[in-house]
């Protein structure tokens, strides 16, 4: 089955305790045993660094039946609280009205529950997780318009939702739509999944997130359960021809220097690292991904995420730079870099989207196609194997010089047995309880 699917937002807890990847992190977040941890008892927010809210893109061509997606790991909390308590909210990410918004909600009750909220609906029902494990969720939302597809819908208009708790279809409904807003701001480009609260909780009580991901996909043709995982650098490797220009604080592998969790380099402090200068022969810089398999049997990658800490050391010069792969043949670049004005500390440095193309800067470099310019979904483990990350200087000011210290890359996977079939048209708007089918 062919899968339609354009991703936004990836997030796997395995790469390490580090900001890399978080818009936000309170003091009650921590990543710990590759999970994200958030505990009640003082402000635990977290949320993964997602599109700017003035992002706005037409729907991906080819799609039947479009819909915009978010899924994530979660457990329910560890004791029961002491009142209901927010567990994830959708969030208008950066610089454009940031907040809460009412894309979609969950809450757990004193009883260990969850409701579920969509476009300000409440959906009929609690869901029960029943034990203390991970819980993978996904909901979809859907705008049809007689027999047409929409992006935007307004207040009372009819929207398709179908929520999937371990890829079972608990609930697969049209609702009436409370608030109007569209599948972009639902949270595949507007906004991101904002877990936890900045209230504390009297039992405080404690809960995990991971495997965060946000798209586009179809009903049609479905993207199955999402796991980002690492994909750390192999060293010791010669990067492509011309791909190997920066200057090194110590050695000559470009991967050791950068190959870090957390990163070393804080404030102004610098451990190891590379420095790309735009002198013109000074500005790409590769480094060999993992040459062991990092696909089984029957796995299929969908999207990676590149994360650069790094900081400037130039006065009184403008310079950024583009994420960027390469797979021995063809190199290819984010482009869309966030500029850095002067000297400034350790930070991750902030993309505009794939090839620059997907508006505000607020987020990591993401590459929904390969090197080659072919979804990764055809890749295989032999060419994965062969596959960099890096950077490359973009500046606007000769000999601006940026010292990059750590890169994180993550790679959205639908393991063996994780791909879903075809969601189902739903029935009459929702107003009972409903049966609980698994799409395989």
């Amino acid at each position: 089955m062919t899968v339609n699917v354009k991703g936004y937002v990836a997030y796997g807890a395995n790469c390490g305790d580090h900001v890399l990847g978080s818009e936000i992190k309170d003091a009650g977040a921590a990543v710990t045993a590759g999970v994200v941890r958030l505990s009640r008892n003082q402000s635990h927010r977290w949320a993964p660094r997602g599109p700017n809210g003035s992002d706005s893109l037409a729907l991906p061509a080819g799609y039947t039946k479009p819909a915009g997606v978010v899924m994530f790991r979660i457990k329910r909390e560890s004791v029961a609280p002491a009142a209901t308590v927010n567990k994830v909210r959708s969030y208008r990410s950066q610089t454009v009205n940031p907040g809460i918004t009412s894309g979609y909600a969950i809450v757990e009750t004193t009883a260990r529950k969850w409701r579920f909220t969509v476009a300000g609906t409440a959906i009929p029902g609690e869901y029960d997780p029943g034990d203390d494990n991970m819980h993978h969720v996904m909901i979809w939302v859907t705008k049809v318009h007689g027999a047409t597809y929409a992006d935007g819908w307004l207040p009372s208009d009819t929207l398709w939702v179908t929520i999937l708790v371990d890829k079972a279809v608990w609930f697969n409904e049209a609702i009436t739509a409370a608030d109007g807003s569209s599948i972009q701001n639902f949270g595949i480009e507007g906004t991101i999944p904002l877990f936890g609260d900045s209230v504390t909780d009297a039992n405080g009580s404690t809960f995990d997130v991971d495997d965060v991901f946000t798209c586009y996909s179809d009903r049609a043709n479905p993207i199955g359960k999402v796991t980002v995982d690492s994909w750390r650098f192999t060293l010791g490797q010669a990067p492509p021809a011309g791909f190997d220009q920066s200057v090194k604080s110590t050695g000559s592998d470009a991967a050791a220097l950068v190959d870090e969790r957390p990163p070393a380099g804080s404030g102004t402090t610098d451990a190891d690292y590379y420095q790309l200068i735009d002198d013109g022969t000074h500005l790409k810089q590769q480094s060999r991904l993992d040459t062991a398999p990092i696909l089984a049997a029957g796995d299929v990658p969908y999207m990676v995420q590149v994360r650069i800490w790094d900081r400037q050391v130039t006065s009184s010069k403008t310079s950024g730079i583009d994420a960027e792969m390469h797979d021995g043949t063809n190199a290819r670049r984010n482009g869309g870099n966030v500029l850095i004005n002067g000297p400034s500390s350790y930070a991750e440095n902030l993309q505009a989207g794939e090839g620059g193309t997907d508006g505000g800067a607020s987020q990591s470099a993401r590459f929904n196609v390969a090197p080659d310019g072919n979804p990764w979904s055809g890749k295989d483990n032999t060419y994965l194997s062969g596959c960099y990350a890096g950077c490359r200087m973009n500046g606007l000011t000769a000999n601006a010089s940026i010292l990059v210290d750590a890169i994180v890359c993550e790679i959205a996977i639908v393991k063996n047995g994780d791909a879903i079939a075809a969601l189902p048209d739903p029935g009459v708007i929702a107003t009972t309880q409903r049966q609980r089918v698994r799409i395989v």
